[in-house]
């Protein structure tokens, strides 16, 4: 199984946190660990990912990390079966009106 995995150096964090406009915000004490609440710092940021077109963030704490990993993933999965959804429901949809609209070119002839 081949997996990529993504890393950034210490010494390229503070320009990869700012091209992501968090630099700031990590310097202010504004961003917290979604799990444990605790203030994410340059010293203790031990996940970075991006969902939803938005950085998310986790502390150093492993166990913050897999309850945010298993969070993101559970998410994907729910976008998955929610995206699998409304294609079926456009699907169906586009049938209906195909075939409505065959009904009404027979009733025209």
């Amino acid at each position: 199984m081949e997996r990529k995995i993504y890393a950034v150096h210490d010494r390229d964090l503070s320009q990869f946190l700012t091209d992501l406009r968090l630099l700031d915000k990590i310097a202010e004490g504004q961003v917290k660990c979604p799990e444990c609440e605790c203030t994410i710092t340059l010293n203790n940021i031990g996940f970075i990912t991006i969902y939803k077109g938005e950085a998310k963030l986790c502390c150093d704490n492993i166990e913050c990390f897999y309850r945010l990993k298993t969070r993101i993933n559970e998410g994907r999965k729910n976008d998955e079966v929610a995206a699998k959804k409304v294609t079926k429901t456009m699907e169906h949809a586009t049938t209906e009106t195909d075939t409505s609209t065959e009904e009404s070119d027979t009733d025209e002839a």
